[in-house]
């Protein structure tokens, strides 16, 4: 093979990981994603779901960086929450909110779609028509010159020099174990359970409200007041609040208790035994 051919120009390909909980994005050849919780959802009601509040940032300055992200966690009256993605499967299930967050991907990126060739992960049980609607928006829309759906079980194996194995995805709303071999999945053998991060988010709110703990979302925080170490709380809320949706409410709320997450869980050292651990 020429050497023309084999070690030709960078092509500077966009690599997009669609979840049902973000999205993250970045170029072949990097370590770590450019962007790794890229919001799915926030729309506002009043133009019929379909106006996102996706800017193009004026420079790539880390001031306007920064105001990339505040700008999706602002109170705003009738702006709401949802995800492009399906819950009980990670299938793209609203195109048009898709090609919304495609196109704020580009913008982030400050990149023209037709010069970037683009990689995408999909889930081993998508269907060809959802593959087919992909990559017509990809190709008619942003004219991007070339495109590659593979299976995120496939990606995986692959990235630890591996063409078979067993691999186990655990995500927001399910966890899966995908058999590959030899870079093609074994759909027939694919076991789900609708058990992932949410669900954990969901145990934590229990613990929380078993305990009479109250989540208090940001936004609704006009002050705060230092206390002694198990003390309850001292905050003021915040005057003149301005009235949200529950989708908003609740994807706040849920912020708060992943943040908790993060600071109190962990991994358990020795396997579970169901004679020691007894979940309820």
């Amino acid at each position: 093979m020429s050497g023309g051919v084999y070690g030709g120009d960078e092509v500077g390909a966009l690599v997009f990981d669609p979840g049902h909980y973000s999205l993250r994005a970045g170029f072949a050849g990097e370590e770590l994603p450019k962007v790794s919780k890229m919001p799915h959802a926030y729309f506002n009601i009043a133009q019929n779901i379909r106006h996102f509040c996706f800017s193009r940032p004026k420079s790539r300055a880390p001031s306007a960086i920064s105001s990339r992200i505040r700008q999706f966690r602002c109170r705003r009256t009738k702006i709401g929450q949802r995800a492009a993605l399906k819950t009980s499967l990670i299938k793209i299930e609203d195109f048009e909110m898709f090609d919304n967050v495609l196109e704020y991907a580009f913008k982030y990126f400050n990149a023209e779609s037709n010069l970037h060739p683009v990689l995408m992960s999909e889930d081993p049980l998508n269907t060809k028509a959802k593959r087919e609607r992909t990559a017509e928006i990809l190709f008619e829309k942003y004219n991007v010159p070339a495109f590659y759906l593979c299976k995120t079980a496939v990606l995986a194996t692959f990235a630890n020099n591996r063409p078979s194995g067993l691999v186990v995805d655990s995500g927001a709303t399910h966890t899966t174990a995908v058999p590959v071999y030899d870079g093609y999945v074994l759909t027939k053998g694919i076991v789900k359970t609708p058990l992932g991060g949410d669900a954990m988010t969901n145990q934590c709110k229990v613990f929380l409200d078993e305990a009479n703990i109250d989540v208090v979302p940001s936004y609704m925080i006009g002050s705060k007041e230092p206390v002694a170490e198990n003390a309850p709380a001292r905050w003021t809320k915040k005057s003149n609040l301005a009235q949200v949706t529950k989708s908003y409410h609740n994807q706040m709320c849920k912020e708060v208790i992943q943040d908790f997450q993060a600071s109190v869980l962990q991994v358990n050292d020795t396997p579970y035994d169901s004679e020691i651990i007894n979940i309820g």
